[in-house]
């Protein structure tokens, strides 16, 4: 019994407070007790920002390329015609098809595909500029459209537009019109015309204005006459003769409206250079002995200080350039080798513009271009095959000459350098231009029309 007792064990008493003690579970090697633990990069959060910038970077790069790409591809692609005018105030038709138009910095575009088209722009008040244009693969036709000023004919005879002259004080325009019957005037600001004479003229050969452009002076085939321009009162127009005999080559001077420069040739065998301070032509003064030149043209300068003199004799060799001064009354031969057979002033009357006939038979019109001071200094030949009357000077130091044969409009500069502008000249023959510095409008016409485009661009 004592051996049994030593043996057996007898289990601990187990309070009611006492909790049992669960068995001791094994607890397995986390990987990291396995593996080796992995050394940290003490740089790798600034490696990962440069990677992340490297990959943005070439991601930039990437798309600036794709849009320069695409760029390329769109303007080499895209075709159409870009108008030069600043607002879309006019409908376009396309070969009768109307066209959308998108304003862009230089003016109104029109997408179309390449190929001929007759383009056709309207504007409320006057008659729609055609034209047609040829657009290549790519190709963008630049134009600068024009607009003509004088209504459609309602008789079967062709209208007509002749003895254009610019008022002096650059705001309008005047011209005789209706086949040499009515004074037209063209305000340039608002672009209105209105007839300012009613009853029909007959047989004039020459218009020129006064400085107040209230009376026009008109040659008839008996004479010369004082054509009242009426502003208001359209009843009682006048006119006048101007009874003077042995006269020619009448000119108004252009800061003053009744002193007229002339030729008088009496039957005595004088023929001088007179000025009268009396449009009527009651009394004058004779200026200078013209008997070396046949039949002048006279050319007021914008200043009144000179007065140009064109010998118009049937032998073009001996059409030289005179000028006259006013203010020291001398008579001085400008030019000796002949062929001139045009001239005017630039705006500031300090520099001569002349024609000179042309033998050459690639010009295409028959006369080039020449230069000097009023004294006869720095001749200077411009290289130019033009003719003055299709000329307008912009400023002192530049004129605008159309270039018919690229469909250009060049401006020239005295110094040398040119510009070329796109222009759509109409099919008819340039007679002449004006511009108007004011409103940046230029004027220029056909035997058959007159048109406003405005430069402003």
């Amino acid at each position: 019994m004592a051996e049994h007792a030593e043996t057996e064990q007898s289990e601990p008493e187990v309070s009611a407070h006492t909790k049992p003690t669960p068995d001791k579970v094994e607890e397995k090697p986390t990987e990291e007790a396995i593996s080796p633990k992995k050394a940290v990069h003490p740089f790798a959060k600034s490696i990962q920002r440069a990677q992340r910038r490297r990959l943005f970077t070439i991601l930039g790069v990437c798309v600036a390329a794709l849009s320069i790409l695409w760029g390329i591809i769109y303007y080499s692609t895209r075709s159409g015609i870009l108008i030069l005018e600043s607002e879309k105030n006019f409908t376009v038709t396309l070969n009768g098809k109307a066209a959308k138009l998108d304003q862009e910095k230089d003016g109104v575009f029109i997408h179309a595909r390449p190929g001929v088209y007759r383009l056709e722009l309207s504007r409320d008040g006057y008659e729609p500029f055609i034209a047609d244009i040829k657009i290549a693969s790519g190709g963008i036709v630049k134009l600068r459209p024009i607009f003509s000023v004088l209504p459609k004919t309602t008789t079967t005879s062709p209208t007509t537009v002749d003895y254009v002259r610019p008022s002096l004080d650059h705001k309008s325009v005047y011209y005789l019109g209706d086949n040499r019957q009515t004074i037209y005037r063209v305000e340039i600001a608002n672009k209105v015309q209105v007839p300012i004479t009613t009853e029909p003229l007959q047989g004039v050969s020459d218009m020129q204005w006064t400085h107040s452009a209230d009376v026009a002076l008109i040659q008839l085939p008996d004479g010369y006459y004082l054509q009242e321009i009426p502003t208001y009162n359209f009843q009682n127009e006048v006119r006048v003769k101007i009874t003077q005999p042995y006269i020619s080559a009448l000119v108004f001077d252009p800061n003053s409206s009744d002193r007229i420069a002339f030729v008088y040739s009496p039957p005595t065998g004088e023929h001088s250079l007179a000025f009268s301070n009396d449009r009527n032509i009651t009394s004058f003064d004779r200026k200078a002995d013209i008997g070396a030149i046949t039949n002048p043209k006279l050319i007021w300068s914008p200043s009144s200080d000179y007065v140009l003199l064109i010998d118009r004799s049937g032998d073009p060799t001996k059409n030289n350039l005179w000028i006259y001064r006013t203010t020291d009354g001398q008579l001085v031969q400008l030019t000796t080798s002949g062929n001139v057979t045009d001239a005017t002033f630039s705006p500031d009357s300090g520099t001569i513009l002349y024609e000179v006939r042309s033998t050459d038979p690639s010009n295409p019109v028959g006369s080039t271009l020449s230069v000097m001071r009023p004294d006869g200094t720095d001749k200077k030949d411009l290289g130019i095959a033009g003719k003055v009357t299709r000329t307008a000077w912009k400023d002192a130091s530049s004129f605008y000459l159309p270039d018919l044969a690229h469909n250009n409009l060049t401006l020239y500069q005295l110094g040398g350098s040119q510009t070329s502008i796109p222009f759509s000249f109409p099919s008819g023959n340039i007679q002449g231009m004006n511009y108007f510095p004011e409103d940046q409008v230029l004027l220029f016409y056909t035997a058959q029309s007159i048109y406003l485009s405005d430069l402003a661009k």
